[in-house]
């Protein structure tokens, strides 16, 4: 009994040391996978692998899961992850195949793949930026290449984005150990002296269709006019066709009576009660 004749001072000092020496290997032995992604365990850095041949790792799930203390585990989300190909918030150069030098603004989304994942978390240092660096020499090779002005592009801004993520497809796969799932060119800028010539074309253009508008608007409103007033006098005429016919019609039926003779001598009566002054042609009185 040499621990009975220790002093209890040291006792309970070697209880306690070995109480939270207990508690830190505990602590060191427990660890959680969040939902969405994935762990791998590292025994002294190297990686734990189901199948060692062919470099597949042994992956843990989410969940609350149990290791020895030495061991570490590295996890990361197996979820899509965008990620901006510019560094800064200006974006980053290309050359068009005129020599115009644009500034680029795109994002690319990756998502890890089980089946190479050792390939994503092991073999590149900073495997996002490396991916980056491989995804803007896509585009900068594509839009040299791409046979069209910076209006061109930015009009074929879809096919762009799909000849690139076609170029994923067949020349990388997943050899990095993700998955590309698009490449989104968000905007194509040009240079400063070129911006502005674009925008006073453009400007020169819309004010061009703004005068052309106006003068289709002008012409077609003179157009209704004159079509209104020529409705108007055809209207007139009509009315005045139908007024001669239908006197016409009333004199004929006064002539057939035998009285049209007393008609036209009373209306003459009738014309000159009404009148104010008259005029009588002497010559035709004698």
């Amino acid at each position: 009994m040499w621990i009975s004749s220790m002093p209890t001072e040291l006792v309970s000092g070697i209880v306690c040391g070995v109480a939270l020496v207990g508690a830190y290997l505990s602590f060191r032995s427990v660890y959680r996978v969040e939902q969405g992604h994935l762990g791998v365990l590292t025994t002294f850095g190297a990686a734990d692998f189901a199948d060692e041949k062919n470099k597949k790792l042994n992956l843990v799930h989410p969940g609350l899961h149990f290791k020895w203390p030495w061991q570490e585990v590295k996890e990361f989300s197996v979820m899509e992850r965008i990620t901006d190909l510019a560094s800064r918030s200006n974006g980053f150069n290309a050359i068009a195949e005129d020599g115009t030098i644009l500034k680029l603004d795109a994002k690319l989304r990756i998502q890890p793949v089980q089946e190479n994942l050792y390939a994503y978390l092991f073999e590149m240092r900073n495997p996002v930026q490396h991916i980056q660096q491989y995804f803007k020499c896509l585009l900068r090779h594509e839009i040299a290449n791409f046979r069209d002005s910076y209006s061109g592009i930015r009009k074929s801004r879809q096919l762009l984005n799909q000849k690139i993520a076609d170029l994923s497809k067949v020349h990388i796969g997943t050899k990095y150990g993700v998955k590309f799932n698009a490449v989104d060119i968000v905007d194509i800028v040009p240079p400063e002296e070129l911006d502005r010539a674009l925008n006073a074309v453009q400007n020169a253009q819309a004010e061009a269709d703004a005068l052309y508008s106006r003068a289709l608007a002008d012409r077609d409103q003179r157009l209704t006019a004159a079509q209104q007033a020529v409705d108007i006098a055809v209207n007139r005429a009509r009315a005045v066709e139908t007024e001669i016919q239908v006197l016409g019609s009333h004199l004929g039926e006064l002539k057939r009576r035998g009285v049209l003779k007393e008609y036209l001598e009373r209306r003459r009566v009738e014309v000159y009660a009404d009148a104010k002054m008259a005029f009588v042609n002497q010559k035709g009185a004698q």
